[in-house]
């Protein structure tokens, strides 16, 4: 949302602060972060979470604040508020029915209007409201951010690919994959066509082969959500399928 409205891509500087304060335990994830961007034309996002803290910023559990020369627009799932320079609202839209922000099954209708243009792009009839290279510019903010709250110092990254430049220990951080789980379906947009491992569409072997080329050591976790009463004969099926897919690649078990 905060792209969009700046019209911005890659940021050129990328910085964090913050901690984990709230509890003194083995999370890793801060409680409490502020992480910013700056634009190579002088833009700034600025990105602060408290998951430790109940209290509302602008009486909304998350949503944007996109402040420009002629006022702010305050942006939440169920709507939009316009304010002037002098805070005077000036503009008001807003379903009666708001949205819970912080429900992280991310219903609403502004998602299920995303998740209807995604079906209708799939099947052709419609171009995507948020394409995946968006997409992947806005996550990759999320990443930054992290990385230099990981570091403790700020990255400067190339505008035009959004890469860090001239830092090694950050960079060591840019393909870092932790965890894969895998499942297969026989339908790519319907959750609940699981199958046995390679009776469906998901192209496991090349997921592999990708895993394999950038040296990825974790782990892959085989999720089997179907046969609740019987899950075993599906079970050993997926895993002999999986096996044999990581053998034909050259890849031993150890």
């Amino acid at each position: 949302m905060c792209r969009w409205a700046l019209g911005v891509g890659y940021p050129s500087k990328v910085t964090s602060a913050g901690g984990r304060y709230h509890f003194d335990d083995d999370w890793e994830f801060p409680d409490t972060q502020v992480a910013t961007f700056d634009f190579e034309n002088g833009e700034t996002i600025s990105w602060e979470g408290m998951s430790c803290n109940g209290r509302p910023t602008e009486n909304r559990g998350r949503g944007a604040a996109i402040h420009g020369t002629q006022g702010t627009a305050v942006i939440d799932r169920s709507g939009y508020v316009v304010y002037d320079l002098e805070n005077h609202e000036v503009v008001r839209r807003l379903r009666g029915e708001t949205a819970d922000a912080l429900d992280i099954r991310g219903e609403g209708v502004l998602t299920d209007q995303h998740v209807a243009n995604f079906l209708d792009a799939i099947r052709g009839s419609a171009t995507p409201a948020a394409p995946i290279d968006e997409g992947h510019k806005s996550q990759l903010l999320c990443h930054l951010g992290n990385i230099a709250q990981r570091t403790g110092h700020a990255l400067h990254c190339d505008p035009q690919t959004g890469r860090i430049v001239n830092d090694a220990e950050a960079a060591a951080l840019w393909a870092r994959v932790l965890d894969v789980h895998a499942k297969d379906l026989k339908d790519l947009v319907v959750a609940e066509s699981q199958c046995v491992a390679g009776e469906g569409a998901i192209p496991i072997p090349a997921i592999f082969r990708q895993l394999v080329a950038m040296g990825y050591a974790g782990c892959v976790n085989l999720e089997y959500e179907i046969d609740a009463r019987d899950p075993l004969p599906g079970m050993q099926r997926s895993f002999a399928y999986m096996r044999g897919a990581l053998a034909g690649l050259g890849v031993t078990e150890g």
